[in-house]
């Protein structure tokens, strides 16, 4: 029983799930433009930086930059941005070895968070290159 009131989609939340597919789908297209939005301004953000570089993602809300100009491994960036520029981020080693060099922030917040994400970032790099 457990198993089916935790692990399991409850019926209405599955009707619901079938109406919204039936439904108008404007919603869709209007989140997937503003997610592509929010995803210029962090990517050119971070590689104006001239130290961060990041590619294009092409089906996620996260971006995944190569902070190897830096020169602080993925866990020491990360605790630095946090306690120096107040950004949190995601080290790239938690997501296994080849992760390092990188990582992960999220673009899925509001567009004045990105932009303060971006210029935080922007001036700890800046003291970077100084």
């Amino acid at each position: 029983m457990q198993e089916h009131f935790v692990g399991s989609i409850n019926s209405p939340a599955q009707k619901a799930a079938i109406a919204a597919l039936r439904g108008p789908q404007t919603c869709v297209a209007d989140m997937l433009n503003e997610y592509s939005r929010r995803r210029e301004i962090l990517i050119d953000g971070l590689n104006a930086t001239g130290v961060v570089t990041c590619k294009k993602p092409a089906g996620t809300f996260y971006a995944f930059p190569n902070i190897m100009r830096t020169g602080y491994d993925s866990k020491t960036l990360a605790i630095k941005l946090l306690t120096e520029a107040k950004v949190v981020t995601v080290p790239g080693v938690a997501f296994g070895k080849y992760g390092e060099g990188h990582i992960r922030l999220c673009f899925a917040t509001g567009i004045e968070n990105i932009n303060e994400a971006v210029r935080r970032i922007g001036s700890f790099c800046g003291k970077l290159t100084t």
